[in-house]
């Protein structure tokens, strides 16, 4: 009877905990409700907890989350796909989910994503002043960035002598008042003008269609972001937010700000500017910042980020912008397998990183830009991205031709400790990795190594052509670039093998490595070769088995290359992005060999 009771007994306790375990799991989200928000049918006296008692405006939302009972965690307010909400902001103001159960901003429905849109028609009334210029006597008390004349983008003057056939509009503010302008053949009384909707008495922050401040564990998906100052604003007192499968920046100057925050994660999200300010138009027009495109993201604080599969398009200054100030306030992000691209753009889409410490970028493609990229800051780990085809914008500042990767102080802090390994740079119009000798403090004590520099300075200047990496002289001994080390470093092009320049000398690799020790700087076993890719025309980076890269690198942080094999596999690294795994291949196939041995 003993042990039939054991039997007995032993099921009911499993039974029990199982129960006890399901009831743990779904104890947080007891009382959590779905919201609907629906801008057509929607009604703001109706409980939103049906799809046929929806509400319809943000004020609804925000009555509940300044209400005596705010959501709690699990809640969702969910947005009618198709439709959209226009010249307002959703701010998500303290209001706290937890981490397994978030409360989510998302959608219903069927077709495309919920728009939130500050774009709206404006009403103004024009004077009309010579030629084909106009004033607005009753203009915004503040600066439009972007504007529309019948649904279509016009590009900004910025100032009087521009405002013409090419830039259409002109803000201007003087001590005593703001103007408008407008160039236009006709009367404009009878166009819509559209811009950003806000309230000119409070800050930037009511430019974003959303704002989130004093909030944690918040999910914000399947949205359309358009208009704005920024997209997204996210400011003090921010954790644990994920922003996912967005559409964010049409129209916006930038996408997603974060002044603060702990634990944000951006996830496989669409940050497309739809700016175009053409190439060409470089000699006269300069940065496109100027014009109202700026950031992608923009981060001036964060801890413990992440920005992965994502895509940004045409983004006026950067793609993705970190300045962390004078206190640093950026460190710990992870930034990884994003594409970056502005073809469309004058001057910008890089990725900028100033003021930054324990941050890692990785597998990341930064393709068809007009800027160099910029990778500063202190203790960062660089490693496994691809640079291609960066040009120079005309007029570019200080009349300098960019490069792929650009390592100089431009911001607050010193720029040391990082360690750049294994990325690939190629078919750059300047060169593919400088280090300045214009600086505003040291850059001392970085690592570069296992990079491949593939056919770069592509225009034809002396202290340009064909070179893939150049160590600047210094131009105040004051503030010194030294004690940098250059290790294991491929760079090849067609035309030339005097591809390296250390101090204004242009040689090949061995040339380069003799200035092994000068002023502090390690410069060894770099070498001049065709890394032999198996379709470089065709963006596939992988070696032959015949490369000069197989087993000639250095020691690395990266455990995973750009394809997912693990390195080294080989007794040494490989140089580049890609991890030749034949010897893997070789070494799984010896065990059968010697099985086959025994055998016999």
């Amino acid at each position: 009877m003993k042990n039939q009771t054991t039997s007995i007994t032993l099921p009911l306790i499993i039974v029990c905990s199982i129960i006890f375990t399901v009831v743990s799991l779904c104890g947080s989200l007891v009382g959590a409700t779905v919201y609907y928000v629906d801008s057509i049918s929607g009604d703001d006296g109706d409980d939103g907890t049906t799809i046929n008692s929806a509400w319809q405006t943000f004020e609804a939302i925000h009555n509940k989350i300044y209400g005596a009972e705010a959501f709690i965690a699990g809640d969702s307010i969910l947005f009618k796909r198709g439709q959209s909400w226009q010249g307002n902001r959703l701010a998500i103001e303290e209001i706290h989910g937890t981490a397994s159960s978030p409360i989510i901003f998302g959608a219903y429905g069927a077709g495309a994503k919920p728009v939130f849109n500050l774009i709206v028609p404006q009403n103004l009334s024009w004077e009309h002043q010579s030629d084909n210029i106009w004033k607005a006597s009753n203009p915004p008390g503040y600066h439009p960035e972007r504007l529309l004349k019948n649904g279509v983008e016009i590009l900004r003057a910025n100032n009087s002598g521009e405002l013409g056939s090419t830039f259409l509009w002109l803000y201007e503010v003087t001590d005593s008042s703001n103007e408008l302008y407008l160039y236009s053949l006709d009367d404009p009384g009878d166009a819509t003008i559209e811009y950003n909707a806000v309230n000119p008495n409070n800050s930037n922050a009511s430019l974003s269609p959303i704002i989130i401040s004093d909030s944690s564990h918040i999910l914000i998906e399947n949205l359309d972001i358009q208009g704005g100052w920024t997209g997204i604003h996210i400011t003090e007192g921010v954790n644990n937010i994920r922003i996912y499968n967005l559409q964010i920046g049409k129209y916006s100057s930038n996408g997603i700000n974060i002044y603060s925050g702990e634990n944000i994660v951006i996830d496989n999200c669409d940050f497309n500017n739809h700016f175009t300010l053409d190439y060409s138009m470089g000699a006269t027009t300069r940065e496109s910042s100027k014009r109202g495109s700026g950031d992608g993201i923009v981060i001036y604080g964060l801890a413990e980020g992440v920005i992965k599969h994502s895509s940004f398009t045409n983004w006026g200054h950067a793609s993705i912008n970190i300045d962390g100030g004078p206190e640093i306030q950026v460190s710990g992000v992870r930034i990884f397998d994003n594409t970056l691209t502005s073809p469309d753009i004058c001057y910008g889409g890089r990725i900028a990183v100033d003021d930054a410490h324990h941050c890692e970028l990785f597998n990341n493609r930064i393709i068809d830009t007009s800027v160099q990229s910029q990778l500063n800051g202190h203790s960062n780990h660089y490693h496994h991205n691809i640079f291609i085809n960066t040009r120079s914008s005309p007029l570019n500042i200080n009349n300098e031709i960019d490069a792929g990767i650009d390592v100089a102080d431009y911001s607050n802090t010193a720029v040391y400790g990082n360690t750049y390994e294994n990325n690939l740079v190629a078919n750059t119009e300047g060169v593919g990795i400088q280090l300045s000798g214009n600086n505003l403090r040291p850059v001392h004590d970085n690592i570069f190594r296992n990079n491949i520099v593939y056919n770069c300075g592509l225009l034809p200047i002396p202290r340009i052509s064909g070179i893939g990496i150049t160590i600047a002289s210094n131009e105040d001994p004051d503030i010194p670039t030294s004690d940098n080390h250059f290790l294991t470093n491929l760079v090849y092009n067609d035309n030339t093998e005097d591809t390296y320049s250390f101090r204004g000398t242009i040689s090949n690799a061995k040339g380069f490595n003799q200035f092994n020790g000068s002023d502090g700087f390690t410069l060894a076993d770099n070498i001049g070769a065709n890394p032999l890719f198996k379709d470089m025309e065709n963006g596939d980076y992988q070696l032959e088995k015949a490369s000069p890269c197989r087993n000639a690198g250095t020691e690395t942080l990266a455990i995973l290359d750009y394809y997912g094999n693990t390195v080294p596999i080989g007794i040494r690294p490989d140089i580049g992005i890609h991890e030749l795994n034949e010897l893997s291949s070789i070494l799984l196939f010896i065990p059968a060999l010697l099985h086959l041995r025994d055998a016999e």
